[in-house]
């Protein structure tokens, strides 16, 4: 049980389902018919930071951080450098997972993809280089093999969605993670809520997420994404359901913003 937790915990975020059609252009910015609306309206600030508190049922069991740390040269290209930390512990069994990401914040597709696990006596790491114009990925040392078109990995994929245009009922179905054989990943925006969490109140789009392979986003699950509906996309809650149990991540603190706006369009801007 304390393994499969811990496996919850560090895949809740990133896995990236009835209503409207939304017919999207694969990279935003990019493939967008000439005088169409951008499919990308978000800014995610330089220096975002989020913090999360993570609950197995009533029992609060770790805590979570997803930031954008900056902007950083990946083979000559700029990327937005995103992280996601996640620590826990239940009972005998801990957790200090980071999960990395660097993507290009104009067309969001990704470059590189860095994962750390370490939980309890288990320790490892993987490393992927993305190559969007060459269609292939690499992991460590291995051969190269064949990518999605405009690829996205766990961390660029959740902002990917955070940045898209959203309304009840939109139902999108993505075939861009970066390892073919887990696409599509289908998203169903069933509603709209306010809730109440640590970091304050929020009125949100109520997200359903759902991925061909098991895990905790399978079909069944029930899972919910909240992002908030305002210009940040905050996400601002995430539960699913487990065979053991539920598990939610609550948002309990929002800071950051020191350098200026990431903005969609790949520019840099400062906040008023």
């Amino acid at each position: 049980m304390q393994r499969n937790l811990c496996l919850a915990l560090t895949i809740l975020l990133f896995a990236p389902v009835p209503g409207r059609t939304q017919e999207l252009p694969d990279a935003p910015g990019e493939r967008a018919p000439a005088g169409a609306a951008p499919a990308v309206t978000s800014v995610f600030p330089i220096g975002e930071n989020l913090e999360y508190s993570v609950h197995f049922g009533p029992f609060r069991v770790g805590r979570g951080v997803m930031r954008i740390a900056g902007l950083e040269a990946v083979r000559g290209q700029p990327a937005a450098h995103a992280q996601f930390e996640i620590t826990g512990k239940a009972l005998w069994y801990s957790v200090h997972d980071m999960l990395e990401s660097w993507f290009d914040p104009e067309h969001f597709v990704s470059y590189r993809f860095h994962k750390d696990i370490k939980q309890s006596t288990d320790s490892r790491q993987e490393h992927y280089e993305i190559f969007p114009d060459q269609g292939t990925f690499s992991q460590d040392e291995r051969p190269p093999e064949p990518t999605s078109p405009d690829p996205l990995d766990d961390v660029s994929f959740l902002y990917f969605v955070r940045a898209l245009p959203l309304a009840v009922g939109d139902r999108l179905e993505l075939n861009r993670y970066f390892k073919p054989k887990h696409n599509p990943v289908k998203v169903v925006v069933i509603g709209r809520e306010t809730i109440e969490v640590t970091a304050g109140t929020f009125a949100c789009f109520v997200l359903h997420p759902e991925l061909p392979e098991r895990g905790i986003f399978k079909k069944g699950s029930d899972a919910k994404i909240w992002i908030s509906d305002d210009d940040r996309r905050l996400v601002v809650r995430v539960s699913t359901k487990l065979p053991f149990g539920s598990l939610h991540l609550k948002l309990t603190k929002v800071s950051g913003a020191p350098g200026g706006v990431l903005q969609a369009g790949g520019g840099q801007s400062q906040r008023p």
